[in-house]
């Protein structure tokens, strides 16, 4: 764990913006959880929160372990932006999604500022570190009363970061297709990364900053600015080798880091996705991880849950020229039919019994 360091930044906006959904004096007692942690920090605050960031870590024995540089916002690198971002929103070109109180030209500038942040810990490296951890400042708001057991889960984490990837969470898949038309992608919310979490080595953090830098420039393009998450979605999109990925929820940020990659959740929230949009070959990205699992007993969903999932693996393999592992979904829908066979009514039986029926497959109460 001597070789991590924790980056991590604290600026106060309540100070900038009067209306901040939350103050800083709750950021601070958040904070105190990751400032507790055993492990090398480079934070950059605003000069006047440096000295009890420093002093808290100092009681903690962590003093050694420590840089926290004092840096005003207004001085970091996208600052620049704030003028353009301001003027874009002012001309009605906010996200649609976003909440116009939270979600400001200042909170937008600030989320991506963690960029910079990572580059100047990357830069500096003080305790020549070669693996690199993003930690939000109040990520310990999603674990209230909890927050010892997470310690201990970060500790785990801490010295399991990969050496060639960069690790992070999928909310949401995102495709080629999906940033195809960039500037209708930036145009929504777009909630598809863990952005408060993430890690690397030294080489693939450096890659992934300079990779923000450049689709930075892609959304302000558009003239439609967006928050870091939408930005690390369309990276991730077209850099899929480049990652290590585990998937969850905004709550699972944390504790699903080390979920295995065949989630059959996962595959439920997207199979539908894809199949409204044609994305046949993308789906197969779901179903096949997702049916291993199954079979290896990793996860046991309901009957119902079961045969809708085949039902839909049936129709994407099918479309993705997959014909022998179509026939075999169909074949396990035949297998739960008794389980479900009074739980699904009207026109879902004919459109299943039809696509069955692409394989001479017919329900039991029709087989002669």
């Amino acid at each position: 764990m001597d070789d991590v360091t924790v980056v991590s930044f604290l600026f106060d906006l309540s100070t900038r913006e009067s209306d901040r959904p939350r103050k800083m004096a709750e950021y601070l007692t958040l904070g105190q959880n990751l400032l507790s942690l055993p492990v090398n920090l480079y934070l950059i605050a605003d000069p006047e929160l440096v000295p009890s960031l420093k002093r808290y870590r100092e009681l903690k024995g962590l003093a050694e372990k420590t840089v926290i540089r004092a840096i005003p916002l207004e001085a970091t690198s996208y600052c620049r932006y704030y003028p353009k971002v301001d003027k874009h929103f002012t001309d009605g070109r906010f996200p649609e999604g976003l909440s116009k109180v939270k979600d400001s030209a200042w909170y937008h500038l600030i989320s991506w500022t963690k960029f910079w942040v990572i580059g100047q810990a990357l830069t500096q490296n003080p305790f020549n570190s070669t693996k690199f951890v993003w930690l939000d400042f109040g990520i310990f708001h999603l674990y209230r009363n909890q927050e010892s057991s997470i310690q201990n889960f970060l500790i785990k984490v801490f010295n399991d970061i990969l050496s060639d990837k960069v690790r992070i969470m999928v909310i949401r898949e995102t495709y080629p297709s999906d940033i195809a038309d960039r500037s209708e992608y930036y145009s929504k919310y777009q909630w598809r990364i863990g952005e408060g979490f993430f890690s690397g080595d030294h080489q693939s953090m450096t890659w992934y900053c300079q990779a923000f830098e450049r689709e930075l420039d892609n959304c302000l393009a558009t003239g439609r600015p967006n928050l870091e998450g939408a930005i690390m979605g369309a990276i991730y999109a077209e850099n899929k080798g480049r990652f290590s990925v585990y998937y969850g929820c905004y709550f699972d940020l944390i504790t699903s880091y080390f979920r295995p990659l065949d989630s059959f959740r996962l595959a439920r929230d997207n199979l539908s996705r894809c199949q409204e949009q044609g994305l046949w070959k993308e789906g197969l990205d779901y179903i096949l991880p997702a049916w291993e699992a199954i079979d290896r007993g990793g996860t046991v969903p309901a009957p119902d849950q079961l045969f809708h999932f085949y039902d839909e693996a049936l129709t994407i393999s099918w479309y993705a020229g997959e014909g022998k592992l179509s026939g075999a979904a169909g074949q396990r829908m035949l297998n739960l039919y008794d389980h479900v066979r009074h739980n699904i009514i009207g026109d879902n039986w004919t459109r299943i019994k039809n696509n069955l029926a692409l394989h001479n497959l017919l329900l039991p109460e029709e087989d002669s």
